[in-house]
């Protein structure tokens, strides 16, 4: 008898053993608007996700940007794990994928856009850390519906502003992306503008009393004089 339960012990760990091994790598939850894809793999996912609507160029559904968040201090000590974008119908299924950043340095995006004028084509922004120079790099791709890279590039902010950096960004009425940086050693938000293209039109430290919160999608801020401006 007690070898019988022995063996019939060792069957069934043999059966989850082998489940587990069989398990996907991603698994989706509905309690967001969108599927939320989580890797086993990160221990502290990063997402973002933008709707995408039906129109001649496309179906409708989601893209999902999946990256590993990381304390600073880990960025050139841990294997990188570049960040994902996943093509996701609106049913839930992981349509394609495209690995942005690279295997040799830490890279999150924290952000997606649309471009109006080209709707086939859409952005990601996010961070690269350099580990030879030990600071961040803004990082700009562009990518076509189909998931096909058109260009990847790094964007070095000028001194003083390098640092390892955290990203908040938003596409305002001109077409530019206008971006809230926090930055390691700056005590006060950083502001920049850039165009589609990655260029850096404009960057400056705002100089009033505020306060930095790093969350899951970037950096959110408040002012304290309520201003807002």
């Amino acid at each position: 008898m007690q070898k019988k339960f022995y063996f019939i012990l060792s069957l069934a760990l043999l059966f989850v053993a082998k489940a587990f091994a069989q398990q996907p790598d991603f698994l989706f939850e509905h309690r967001f608007p969108y599927p939320l894809p989580h890797s086993i793999k990160w221990e502290y996912p990063e997402t973002f996700a933008l709707e995408v609507r039906e129109n001649e160029y496309r179906e409708g559904g989601y893209l999902i940007t999946a990256g590993n968040y990381k304390d600073s201090d880990l960025y050139e000590t841990d294997p990188a794990c570049p960040p994902i974008v996943y093509k996701v119908s609106l049913e839930g299924e992981i349509l394609d994928t495209l690995v942005l950043g690279y295997d040799d340095r830490y890279s999150i995006i924290t952000r997606l856009f649309e471009l109006p004028e080209e709707p086939n084509c859409f952005l990601a922004i996010g961070s690269v850390h350099d580990n030879d120079l030990h600071y961040d790099r803004l990082l700009l791709a562009k990518f076509d519906y189909d998931l096909n890279l058109l260009w990847q590039r790094e964007i070095e902010l000028p001194e003083p502003y390098q640092g390892n950096v955290w990203t908040s960004a938003f596409m305002d009425s001109s077409g530019d992306i206008a971006c809230c940086l926090g930055i390691s050693g700056i005590p006060a938000p950083v502001f920049c503008r850039l165009t589609t293209e990655g260029e850096l039109i404009a960057i400056s430290q705002h100089t009033g009393p505020c306060t930095i919160f790093t969350i899951t999608c970037g950096s959110f801020f408040e002012f304290q004089d309520g201003s807002g401006d």
